[in-house]
């Protein structure tokens, strides 16, 4: 079932589509589709310069090595079809769109900058990582730049939008103080959206408990707070940290998003297949250093864990794990509201 903090809104359970269990495909359809999607998914980014080699190291918690890379942009492909083709959520006014800055934090390959630039060709566009992973051909009014969000925030002129995607991967320690530099660096009227996924599973049939995904994930979240860091963040989370910095008009939107090619719906496969995908090189990567280092386990326990879990989101399992993705966003007070706030204290 889905959780209690989600049901505001009325909705269907996603249908099951019975040919991903023919007894006598035994995944081979799975796997010959993934084949396919990984291949155009790849063709995609490369078509449009958006893989770049990087052999520096970081600080970063996960991977950067190529596979890495593959799997974020996956991953921007998946958004993509989560949100309709949409970049962005947040409600973004012509007079901000016009000659406005906007900085995208934990850019990664940058592809979310790069596209944001190609649609935005009035806006200057800066994209800041650990790790110089950005191919070298990109729009005139994007840039990158090597910067640690967690430090000091430097930059000579404000935004008129921030932009992150997926934080949870970067490690933070203190969401609250990051949304709080946002607010800072924000022009009066300027917008913070996140974008984020909440990592705790949910199945709407209950084929979810006892599974090997369902301890993958409980065990991934416990690691993080061993090392200090939340990996468990909720829409309620940020809302809170967003109106305790001062935003204003602060808006949620979640997609829900399934894990694997069950879906019977075609949208909701495409999804779960692409995920499933990107799983198929993030779950040890992401997984492995984790169990083992923090966690204490072998590395015999690790990889089992890591490839039942695999099995189940790939289609030879009867496991419907279903995710929230979500978008929050938020602006901060012009200066008439702001004095108007003030005066009435």
């Amino acid at each position: 079932m889905a959780p209690n903090n989600y049901d505001e809104e009325e909705l269907h359970p996603i249908e099951i589509g019975t040919e991903v269990y023919d007894d006598d495909t035994d995944g081979e359809s799975f796997q010959s589709e993934t084949t396919t999607l990984t291949s155009s998914v790849f063709n995609y980014v490369y078509e449009n310069g958006r893989r770049y080699a990087s052999d520096r190291k970081s600080e970063y918690l996960f991977p950067n090595d190529d596979k890495e890379q593959e799997r974020l942009d996956i991953f921007h492909h998946l958004w993509g079809l989560v949100m309709d083709g949409k970049l962005y959520q947040a409600p973004l006014p012509a007079h901000l769109r016009n000659g406005g800055r906007v900085l995208d934090l934990g850019t990664g390959t940058g592809i979310w900058a790069i596209d944001f630039g190609d649609e935005n060709p009035r806006m200057q566009v800066l994209g800041t990582d650990l790790s110089a992973i950005q191919p070298t051909y990109v729009p005139p009014n994007v840039k990158f730049e090597i910067d640690d969000f967690s430090d000091d925030w430097v930059y000579g002129e404000k935004f008129s939008y921030i932009h992150a995607r997926a934080l949870f991967g970067a490690s933070v320690k203190d969401w609250s103080t990051i949304i709080k530099k946002a607010y800072d660096h924000l022009v009066p009227g300027g917008y913070l959206e996140f974008q984020e996924f909440d990592l705790q599973p949910f199945s709407e049939d209950n084929s979810l408990p006892g599974s090997h995904y369902l301890t993958y994930s409980d065990h991934f979240q416990r690691a993080g707070k061993l090392l200090g860091t939340r990996f468990d963040i909720t829409p309620e989370d940020m809302r809170e940290w967003y109106e305790a910095a001062g935003f204003v008009d602060v808006e949620v939107k979640k997609f829900r998003v399934p894990i694997g090619p069950w879906p019977k719906d075609p949208k909701f496969k495409r999804m779960g297949t692409v995920i499933a995908v990107a799983s198929s090189t993030g779950f040890e990567a992401y997984g492995l250093a984790l169990f083992t280092r923090v966690l204490g386990m072998s590395q015999e326990e690790a990889r089992k864990l890591i490839d039942g879990a695999y099995t189940e989101i790939s289609g030879k399992a009867k496991v419907h794990a279903v995710h929230w993705f979500f978008c929050i966003y938020g602006r901060k007070p012009t200066e008439e509201e702001e004095r108007a706030r003030r005066g009435k204290k």
